[in-house]
């Protein structure tokens, strides 16, 4: 199974503090060609110890072996591979959020005044 990562920070509130948090989506992808999620995660940081620990968690749920992507050769080449995954992403994107107008309604309501009417 070949395996994808992607990560995104975020902003957390924790015991009133704000810290940032990066989300990790292990994605895998099976000889059949079917993607599916193998493993979501929530980290202050990344280590070798944090990477060593996941594979040994997917390893112990039954993944057999991982076909691990080498490094991006310079930054240009991930910020090429980024893009050229997120303009595939958003081709499939047709569709409004579902119960936008109900969300909108809350949004209006939580941020008074600060969205268009």
């Amino acid at each position: 199974m070949a395996r994808e990562e992607t990560r995104i920070h975020y902003s957390v509130r924790d015991n009133g503090v704000i810290k940032k948090l990066a989300a990790y989506v292990i994605l895998g992808i099976s000889v059949a060609g079917k993607k599916e999620v193998l493993s979501i995660n929530v980290g202050d940081n990344e280590s070798a110890k944090y990477w060593l620990s996941v594979l040994n968690e997917l390893k112990t749920r039954g993944v057999k072996d991982i076909l691990q992507r080498s490094v991006f050769p310079s930054d240009t080449a991930l910020l090429k591979a980024l893009y050229l995954a997120t303009f595939e992403a958003t081709k499939k994107w047709t569709l409004p959020i579902r119960n936008w107008g109900q969300v909108y309604g809350e949004m209006s309501i939580m941020y008074e005044g600060r969205l268009p009417e």
